[in-house]
């Protein structure tokens, strides 16, 4: 008996502290949060806001601090945020908004309109609450305890209305009605088209990735096999887009090499959407990741396996050992004609690159006039 209770007071002990440290450190990220966030708190000089924008047409009574809010170090945070899944710092990070919306309306709104939006400070601004209000819905979405489907459809749903509202010139406005993540004041920044298109590296959804990557790939995978002749952007191929964006490769693997085998595989893939997509994945990726090390394994299969898709991403790979990779693929004779072809517009392209060497020129050149 003694033997029990002393298990159970190490374990309330245990408890208790992983409790309080998850709770100092949730502390911890709400304070440097703000720190960057307000960094005018500890600086109030102050500029004429005409002078931020390099624009003209602002009034100089517009005036705001010289120390402004960083978006790229808010993110970090907020992403550090996020991924503790900590849903008790959802009350202080509330009263986090409240107060970036105060410093909005007092210094921002006159300038919310179209004719300042090319304006990157005023932008920012806008960015940097969408992105606050992305992190409370991150943190209430984990309040919710949604099954794997459930927090699936209730992503979709979400970037469901994102893209009508991206892409419904007519009644995009409405796409948020009814919808109870975001604040009233966000809420009539949508409305009002002032919040546009979010954060594409900064999604809600980021920290729950890999609980919902089976029906996410599904979704995808039916989408895609079915066949897509890209006209526009459609909202499959913008979550794919917009899945890219959070992913991360060591974090997320699996997911990844799904989304590379749709690209690499599917025949019906347009070649925008194909680049487009290439073009993040690499974009986020170290030299050899894994979609160079898959688009490598396609090209060294026997002829007769369909090439193109890879041969396509190829093209986007610009480092010297590369080069030297693609004129091997060529001299394997391994490609179909129309493969060769194609291959040979990649060389055409390269030949042009400074990073290629003489060497590799001359073997390139050998290969066009053949």
């Amino acid at each position: 008996m003694k033997k029990l209770i002393i298990t159970f007071l190490i374990t309330t002990f245990y408890n208790i502290g992983n409790h309080a440290f998850s709770q100092s450190g949730g502390d911890s990220l709400l304070l440097s949060l703000k720190e960057e966030l307000f960094p005018f708190n500890e600086d109030s000089a102050m500029v004429e806001i005409a002078t931020l924008c390099e624009m003209e047409g602002i009034e100089n009574v517009y005036t705001t601090f010289v120390r402004q809010p960083d978006l790229k170090g808010i993110v970090n945070i907020l992403r550090r945020i996020v991924f503790t899944k900590n849903v008790s710092l959802i009350p202080d990070l509330e009263d986090v908004r409240q107060e970036y919306v105060a410093y909005l309306r007092k210094d921002w709104e006159p300038l919310f309109n179209q004719k300042y939006g090319s304006c990157k400070v005023v932008s920012e601004k806008i960015q940097i609450f969408q992105c606050v209000e992305e992190a409370l819905l991150s943190l209430n979405f984990a309040k919710m305890k949604l099954t794997k489907q459930e927090g699936f459809n209730y992503y979709f749903d979400t970037q469901q209305r994102w893209y009508k509202s991206l892409n419904d010139t007519e009644n995009g406005y409405k796409a948020f009605e009814g919808f109870r993540g975001f604040s009233p004041y966000y809420l009539n920044l949508i409305k009002n088209r002032i919040a546009g298109a979010p954060v594409l590296n900064f999604d809600f959804i980021e920290p729950f990735l890999e609980d919902l990557k089976d029906p996410l790939i599904e979704y995808l995978e039916k989408y895609y096999v079915e066949g897509l002749k890209v006209q526009k952007l459609e909202l499959e191929g913008y979550i794919y887009f917009k899945i890219l964006n959070i992913l991360n490769e060591e974090r997320n693997p699996i997911l990844l090499n799904s989304l590379v085998n749709i690209l690499i595989k599917n025949k019906n893939i347009d070649k925008i959407e194909i680049a487009r997509n290439v073009i993040e994945i690499l974009k986020n990726s170290q030299p050899n990741g894994l979609l160079e090390k898959r688009i490598k394994e396609q090209l060294q299969q026997p002829k007769g396996e369909d090439k193109m898709n890879a041969l396509l991403a190829s093209s986007y790979i610009f480092r010297p050992d590369f080069v030297d990779f693609l004129i091997g693929v060529n001299n394997a004779n391994t490609l179909t004609n129309e493969e060769s072809e194609y291959l040979k517009r990649v060389f055409e392209v390269l030949n042009k690159r400074p990073y290629v060497s003489n060497t590799q020129k001359e073997s390139i050149e050998r290969i066009l006039k053949e």
